[in-house]
């Protein structure tokens, strides 16, 4: 589809602070455990732990959880969700989880900037939910709740939810708020 004018784009990545201490502690402490597990028992010649396992086994699973927490390091690092508007819809990629879609403005019945507890509500960040209330977010607690058809909900987190709201309101030509789920419920 061709790309006309965008009236609203942001790019959030991974970037807490908890989040990269968090995959150092448990990626860097299991593999300096094991690194030094390889030292105590190639280099110096003792076994090491009550129950030792060979030297192949010792090596190989070093080698795949160095590898493993390089790997899932990077991807965190490179993963990114994108949210743009366009005239005619509403375009969300969550980069590294091959999540990508497109929303058109007849799919959405109502749209909404806000407030809201990941944590409680969706169990976290990330791509989120049950059922037919789902979250696309990767930090904070602010985003836009669309109400589709069918009766699924969508939040998008979004460091700039108010304006986020505001180019779905221009592009759609309607008001945020829920005037067609008020009705309903």
């Amino acid at each position: 589809m061709a790309q006309r004018e965008q009236l609203f784009e942001e790019q959030q990545r991974f970037r807490q602070t908890w989040l990269m201490l968090l995959l150092v502690f448990v990626f860097g402490g299991t593999n300096a455990l094991l690194l030094w597990g390889c030292y105590v028992q190639l280099v110096q010649g003792r076994l090491w732990g009550d129950t030792p396992m060979g030297d192949t086994g010792l090596i190989v699973v070093t080698a795949v959880m160095l590898v493993a927490g390089v790997a899932i390091s990077v991807w965190f690092y490179l993963m990114c969700l994108e949210t743009r508007v366009f005239p005619d819809r509403l375009a969300v990629r969550f980069r590294g989880l091959l999540i990508d879609r497109e929303l058109f403005w007849h799919d959405i019945e109502a749209f909404e900037a806000v407030s809201y507890r990941p944590i409680l509500e969706f169990g976290g960040w990330g791509v989120r939910g049950f059922g037919a209330n789902r979250a696309y977010n990767i930090s904070g607690n602010r985003g836009v709740r669309l109400h589709l058809k069918g009766g699924k909900r969508l939040l998008l987190g979004s460091q700039r939810a108010d304006a986020l709201e505001q180019a779905i309101a221009r592009a759609s030509a309607r008001e945020p708020g829920l005037q067609a789920k008020d009705a309903q419920e």
